[in-house]
């Protein structure tokens, strides 16, 4: 049997980052910790304490069922080893028990069956310094302390990671004290051998949650990105919109610089453009808004830092003898990014999907006119591009692609558009559709769809039901959101959400190797159209 403990909630540094999370249920790129946990056990049964106040959202306990883990509510007040025996209890298991701390991840040279053979402790060489316990080795064997050697060649990390063959044993064990004093009177019975871990990931405190994710994202999630010398390089095939978002670094206003990860140039090699900027050990608003639990006050304060930033924006008009300054530019920007290819890709979805988009969909027990209709309906609502509209742009700003700053209490930004529909390296656009891609992620929650948060039920071939998992506290955001740009930027309710609407739309064939996501991102256009009117039937 395998159990991982995670009935505490995080440390303090990473809840208030990620707010009050059990520690298997911290974000690590597309899913949650517990969800790569599992993967160590093999074939063999996986049970989780998890605390008993703890609100399980819906989709995690999909996702808890899909990988036969059975939870295992308990106090948070009690101790480790009063945690462990709690859960051995109830357990009962009648073969050995390997036991796995809620914030560790670990890779070893032992297949899961070979780690149930045998008492073991996990441990690895490191000369950090947290409050971890140790290995001491002495002329009476292996005995565990909390109190590091003083020699750091000598430090032997346990990683939490266990297995005992003896779980009656291990019951009594449980009330000798702290867990070092659980696995010394364990191995006095029973002598532990020590394995070695290949990898140890921690994810105990905030540096070393940093450290280990970045780990995790390197191996599994970067698509055309190395990580060098604490540079990411990112390289792609497509020259032009790789150059075109060096350009926008390149460009970047002084003060805008302290809103973006330090660039250090061009990289073209291996027949691929790139660039490299320095890699940033901060949340990304994505991982916050999809998984983490913060309350209200902090996303307050994100949406206020993310306004700083389109303030900024805003205040960087280009100069007025500059092509952009035209009012022939500001007509062609809406045009081109509004207009055009929100039909041209909702056309091209069409075609890839076999759907005919003369067709009207029920969504959520409502009736919507034709999607061109609907779309057509949702441009009138949005005024065209005026030459004061023309600022400083990002083009691509939504929480995937920013990071929060807690300390400074600033948001970064990442990967600009850089170019316009057609092409056309550009570092100036219309500023509201930056706050239209922000609401995208705020009131269109496009970063909990794309991060599996959502799902869709098919009553029939256009009857559907969409149900996003969404935080606590969604209504509050989107109203305080909508007040927020109404008075702020003069962008009205109608206007902001139709924009929002389109960018679904727009999306669709960005997606096709996913056609369910496909599906998910336009029924969630059509709930925006909803809060519109002019779309309904």
């Amino acid at each position: 049997m395998f159990l991982i403990l995670s009935a505490r909630t995080v440390s303090e540094d990473i809840a208030l980052n990620y707010g009050r999370l059990p520690p298997s249920f911290l974000p690590l790129g597309n899913q949650r910790l517990f969800q790569l946990q599992t993967e160590l056990a093999g074939t063999d049964t996986v049970a989780m304490t998890v605390p008993d106040r703890f609100d399980i959202a819906a989709i995690d306990k999909l996702a808890i069922e899909a990988a036969g883990i059975r939870l295992l509510p308990q106090p948070s007040s009690l101790s480790l080893t009063g945690a462990i025996k709690a859960a051995v209890q109830e357990l009962n298991p009648k073969g050995p028990l390997r036991i796995l701390y809620g914030d560790t991840l670990v890779r070893l040279d032992q297949t899961p069956s070979e780690c149930l053979a045998e008492d073991r402790v996990v441990f690895q060489h490191t000369t950090a310094n947290y409050p971890w316990a140790y290995v001491l080795e002495n002329d009476e064997g292996n005995q565990f302390s909390d109190d590091p050697p003083q020699r750091l060649d000598t430090r032997k990390v346990i990683c939490g990671d266990f297995t005992f063959m003896d779980c009656d044993l291990l019951l009594q064990a449980c009330d000798a004290g702290g867990i070092t004093d659980l696995l010394n009177t364990y191995n006095k019975n029973r002598p532990f051998r020590l394995v070695e871990a290949a990898e140890w990931l921690d994810f105990g405190h905030l540096p070393l949650y940093f450290q280990s994710k970045k780990s995790v994202m390197i191996k599994r999630v970067f698509n055309r990105l190395d990580y060098e010398n604490h540079l990411l390089i990112k390289q792609s095939e497509d020259t032009g919109k790789i150059r075109s978002e060096a350009h926008w670094y390149e460009s970047l206003p002084g003060d805008l610089c302290l809103h973006t990860p330090r660039y250090r140039g061009r990289v073209e090699r291996d027949h691929l453009a790139g660039y490299a900027l320095e890699y940033l050990y901060l949340p990304l608003l994505s991982d916050l808004a999809a998984f983490g639990a913060l309350p209200l006050s902090s996303w307050l304060e994100i949406l206020n830092a993310s306004f700083e930033f389109l303030d900024k924006c805003q205040a960087i008009s280009p100069d007025s003898g500059a092509p952009e300054s035209a009012p022939v530019f500001a007509e062609r920007f809406f045009q081109d990014m509004i207009v055009e290819k929100t039909r041209d890709r909702l056309t091209a979805y069409a075609d890839m999907a076999n759907v005919d988009l003369h067709d009207s969909f029920t969504l959520n027990g409502t009736q919507f006119l034709p999607i061109l209709d609907v779309v057509d309906d949702l441009i009138r609502c949005i005024p065209p591009t005026r030459v004061d509209h023309i600022r400083f742009w990002h083009g691509d700003l939504f929480y995937g692609n920013m990071f929060y700053d807690f300390t400074a209490r600033r948001v970064l930004a990442i990967d600009p558009r850089g170019q316009l529909g057609n092409g056309q390296v550009c570092i100036f656009g219309d500023w509201r559709y930056d706050l239209a891609k922000l609401a995208h992620s705020v009131i269109g929650q496009y970063d909990a769809i794309l991060l599996g948060r959502a799902e869709l039920i098919e009553h029939g071939q256009r009857n559907w039901s969409l149900h996003i998992s969404s935080q606590p506290h969604q209504d509050a955001m989107e109203q305080i959101f909508m007040t927020q740009t109404q008075e702020r930027y003069g962008v009205t309710h109608d206007e902001l959400t139709a924009m929002t609407a389109l960018l679904f739309f727009s999306m669709l064939p960005l997606h096709k190797d996913r056609p369910d996501l496909q599906r998910q991102m336009l029924a969630n256009g059509l709930r925006l159209a909803a809060k519109v009117g002019g779309a309904l039937r």
